[in-house]
């Protein structure tokens, strides 16, 4: 019995020995196997953004929306106010210049003509008459050779005054610390009759100049031109952002201007010419008609020149009823009927120059500084999908700037080159290629990173654990889809990190 309990303690002894060192063994791999994972992580490190160096052409682009416009877009309106009697063209019709679009009932307008041109030929007829009274057909001849020479001559030195009161009209500053360049400019030909200034500053607004002088009123400061007063004058402005206080003057003549002296002389020799042959011209008249009575002659010439005017007058009338086409075109608008009453200056044709078309877009100020006329552009248009895309190049980038919201733009204007099917008011977006690399070696944008030193990339230098280091690179065009031309630094196929791997 004693012998049979010492034999199982001795075997329970065993089985608790063998039980540690098993505990001992797990405690060991598992410790073991911890330690493994430990200088694993510490060997290796995952890096979850890698970019690779590659060789592609890079581009840059503007995109902008806008709405497709005719080179020539005139709405057009009657002078006179009545029923309209007759429509010769029908939308899509294409018209030439001062061909009839449409006519508003005029019989009471050319009942006048025809009576005042009779009136015209029976004024004729008495100063004949009387003309015939002192010699015969030479008299006719001489007069008519005078007036012929007045009219010319008169033309002709009228020109050369025109020419003399508008070359180099400029606006000159009044405060020495106000920029030349940003001075309004002025163009056209002056109509008036005198000498003068036009004095120019703002008045209540910055938006608006105010003139006088020659002619009074204001124009506001805008990046079209547009008349100044009604001699003939427009203005323009470089800039629409003008301070309070700034004002000018501009003299009519330019007696500064580098032209005056020439044309001064040309319109004093005008006039010399004109006082020569007219003297002349009336002499010989004089001459023909000596027998007849002055008084008689003038009147009867009196009464000519009176029935020329109502003549005018009863045209001009008439004149008004027709809608005539300013510019070759294509009709694209009829807002009126046969019957219809229309009103004096109410639109009622617009017609196009549909061939010549383009697009007008805002592109944000951020973007203005790459675009210049020549540049081509892509185009699609809402109306035709996506997936039809057409050509054009930059026309005109407007110097002038427009805020809306606080957001800064400028207009700009795209050429079209395929206009079939394209239609002004169409929707377009636009793409102008700004810049281009071909063969750039690029790379995401968000693996480069700006220190004190430069720009640097994190360089993958053993893929197994993933190792890099810092290393410095060159930039160039940061073109689209956010990639960025590397000039110097990389290579083709180089791996980058966006953060610091493994050291």
């Amino acid at each position: 019995m004693k012998d049979s309990k010492e034999k199982l303690f001795r075997k329970m002894g065993i089985l608790m020995e063998d039980h540690k060192r098993a505990v001992y063994v797990t405690i060991f791999i598992l410790v073991i196997a911890i330690i493994g994972v430990f200088m694993l992580s510490r060997k290796q490190k995952v890096v979850l953004d890698v970019g690779v160096a590659e060789r592609m052409d890079l581009v840059k682009t503007v995109m902008a929306s806008g709405k497709v416009t005719s080179s020539t877009d005139l709405a057009l309106s009657f002078q006179a106010s009545d029923i309209v009697s007759a429509i010769n063209f029908k939308v899509g019709d294409k018209v030439k210049k001062g061909q009839v679009i449409a006519v508003l009932q005029n019989d009471s307008e050319r009942a006048n003509l025809t009576k005042a041109k009779g009136q015209l030929l029976g004024a004729k007829a008495r100063l004949q008459k009387v003309l015939e009274g002192a010699s015969s057909v030479d008299i006719m001849a001489a007069q008519d050779a005078l007036d012929n020479a007045v009219r010319t001559q008169d033309r002709i030195v009228n020109n050369a005054f025109r020419k003399m009161m508008s070359d180099d009209l400029v606006l000159l500053p009044l405060r020495n610390d106000m920029n030349p360049a940003n001075s309004p400019t002025i163009s056209g030909s002056f109509g008036g009759k005198i000498e003068g200034v036009y004095n120019f500053d703002f008045s209540g607004s910055q938006y608006d100049l105010r003139y006088s002088g020659l002619e009074a009123g204001t124009v506001p400061v805008i990046n079209l031109s547009q008349p100044l007063g009604n001699l003939g004058l427009t203005i323009s402005f470089p800039t629409t952002s003008y301070s309070y206080n700034d004002e000018w003057v501009m003299r009519v003549p330019n007696k500064d201007g580098k032209n005056y002296t020439a044309n001064l002389n040309a319109y004093n020799a005008a006039v010399a010419t004109r006082d020569e042959v007219v003297g002349n011209l009336q002499s010989k008249l004089d001459q023909v008609k000596a027998a007849s009575r002055p008084a008689d002659v003038a009147a009867a010439q009196a009464d000519v020149l009176s029935a020329q005017g109502v003549v005018e007058a009863a045209q001009a009338d008439l004149d008004k009823t027709y809608l005539m086409a300013p510019a070759d075109g294509t009709v694209t608008k009829i807002d009126i009927s046969l019957g219809d009453l229309v009103t004096m200056n109410m639109p009622v044709v617009t017609v196009q120059d549909v061939g010549h078309l383009y697009i007008e877009a805002n592109v944000n100020e951020s973007d203005i500084v790459g675009l210049s006329v020549g540049q081509s552009v892509s185009i699609t248009y809402e109306a035709l999908g996506k997936s039809h895309i057409f050509h054009g190049s930059v026309s005109e980038v407007n110097l002038g700037a427009t805020i809306d919201g606080g957001i800064v733009n400028y207009k700009i204007k795209a050429a079209v080159d395929d206009v079939e099917n394209i239609k002004p008011g169409m929707t377009a977006d636009i793409v102008v290629e700004t810049a281009r690399v071909n063969g750039a070696i690029v790379i995401p944008s968000r693996f480069i990173h700006e220190t004190p030193e430069g720009k640097i990339v994190y360089l993958i230098t053993d893929e197994n654990t993933m190792k890099t280091v810092a290393h410095t690179v060159t930039t160039g065009l940061r073109g689209d889809g956010g990639f960025v031309e590397v000039t110097n630094g990389l290579s083709a196929g180089d791996k980058v990190a966006a953060d610091q791997g493994a050291s």
